[in-house]
């Protein structure tokens, strides 16, 4: 082999390494950091549980009556954006939701991870602008100001069109598979009576987060367990 052919093959494998490297790079720079919650798809009987009768009471907040002309724009922003943005928040809504239920436990992560891919929009709106600036600073809010703020949030959510399943058990169709993860990790089967623990969020046929089920029977075991 000739010594200029060497040079050629020196030059390919540089240029390689390169381009690697700059998408690797990339990557790196674009990833959104852990947060200390766990996801509604992630979530397993031992991981961030939260009780089932948390989850399916007063379904839907009721409009505040007191809300103020402020609040009312903070909402039709809120609709706005995330109505743009619906799949970029999955594994938020419930969280979110019970926070604005009292459930302040996930309050920091919550807020700072709705308000980080706000921020990965790289956008300059008023939807972007209300996170940087208002919602930013509920990471350390207290829990009075992060309640009522998350009620804002969730206003916008329903504004927006999206719903949160109401009912409190269901006979599981085609369609629940979809919509639907059991809290034991066994597959859905239609037909079959679940109760919910964790309701799914949908926008029509679009489902943006799973729910959970569980079997009627697992209430039972579970009392059982507790009075051993």
């Amino acid at each position: 082999m000739k010594p200029w052919m060497y040079f050629v093959i020196a030059v390919f494998v540089v240029m390689v390494l390169l381009i690697i490297y700059y998408f690797i790079k990339k990557k790196k720079n674009g990833r959104i950091p852990e947060q200390d919650f766990t996801s509604e798809q992630d979530l397993t009987p031992d991981q961030n549980r939260i009780p089932a009768q948390d989850l399916t009471s007063d379904q839907n907040l009721t409009p505040d009556q007191n809300l103020t002309p402020e609040d009312e724009e903070i909402i039709r922003v809120l609709a706005e954006g995330i109505s743009h943005h619906k799949t970029e928040f999955t594994g938020l809504y419930e969280l979110m939701y019970q926070i604005s239920r009292g459930n302040t436990r996930n309050a920091s992560g919550t807020f700072g991870e709705w308000c980080l891919r706000v921020e990965n929009f790289e956008e300059d709106s008023a939807f972007s602008r209300l996170f940087s600036g208002r919602f930013s600073g509920m990471e350390s809010g207290e829990a009075k100001e992060q309640i009522q703020n998350a009620k804002l949030i969730i206003q916008g959510i329903f504004e927006s069109g999206i719903k949160r399943e109401e009912a409190q058990s269901l006979q599981a169709d085609k369609r629940t598979v979809f919509s639907y993860v059991t809290l034991d990790d066994t597959a859905v089967v239609p037909g079959q009576l679940y109760k919910i623990y964790r309701p799914c969020w949908s926008d029509g046929a679009l489902i943006l987060e799973k729910g959970i089920l569980r079997f009627p029977q697992q209430d039972s075991n579970d009392t059982d367990s507790s009075k051993e």
